[in-house]
């Protein structure tokens, strides 16, 4: 289940990317949750992704369901970028269906480098 928190405060424990125009969502299941802070910038979602222990284990489950809602939600935004430091993230989004814009050196990133991926509607 996705909803919308106006509360942002269990997401920010988490440490998660944000903006101050971001809102926040909570995507559950399973006594799993990902946060997602979304900034739009025209027809561009710039998403950050936070999760709890037993979050991480439905990651890829979780981007596919949020990048779906989102392009339901968003009628006007036709891709989603997202910012990658570990390792990790990076191959997940990969395989969720995003592709590579860009690296960026970054001293704290895994392998020194920033990834930005994007998925198109």
């Amino acid at each position: 289940m996705i909803t919308e928190l106006w509360d942002p405060s269990s997401a920010l424990a988490l440490a998660i990317p944000h903006q101050p125009c971001s809102r926040f969502f909570k995507w559950e299941r399973s006594g799993g949750i990902v946060y997602l802070a979304v900034n739009q910038r025209g027809d561009v979602l710039e998403c950050h992704l936070a999760a709890d222990r037993r979050g991480k284990r439905q990651l890829r489950v979780a981007v596919n369901q949020l990048s779906q809602w989102l392009f339901m939600s968003c009628p006007t935004a036709n891709r989603i970028v997202s910012y990658a430091m570990k390792n990790s993230m990076k191959n997940l989004v990969r395989k969720c269906g995003f592709r590579l814009v860009a690296r960026l050196v970054c001293a704290s990133a895994d392998r020194a480098e920033l990834e930005i991926l994007m998925r198109c509607r």
